[in-house]
């Protein structure tokens, strides 16, 4: 089983965004947080200056390490709502 996260983003700024980190909370039905998720690195590609690009970025799942997964596999069936934060933003040198 793989999820994605597909997103569109907007580079408004005068350099090119190297790469994003995210943070993704998940939520049950009555809005209780179940599982927080650090995404470093997510961009695959740069974003240039003044564009707009689409990017599918893979979240992590692993079953060995249930703290380590970015997506709650083993309790997917309760997620009804989820956030996505921008964290941490890596500008390209010029």
């Amino acid at each position: 089983m793989t999820a994605y996260l597909y997103i569109e983003l907007k580079n408004n700024g005068d350099r090119n965004v190297a790469n994003l980190a995210f943070e993704i909370k998940y939520y049950d039905k009555m809005d209780c947080l179940i599982k927080r998720a650090v995404i470093k690195n997510a961009l695959n590609d740069s974003l240039p200056k003044n564009e707009t690009k689409k990017y599918n970025i893979r979240l992590r799942g692993d079953y060995v390490n249930l703290s380590y997964e970015n997506y709650p596999y083993s309790r997917q069936d309760e997620v009804s709502d989820f956030d996505v934060k921008i964290i941490g933003i890596k500008l390209a040198s010029k």
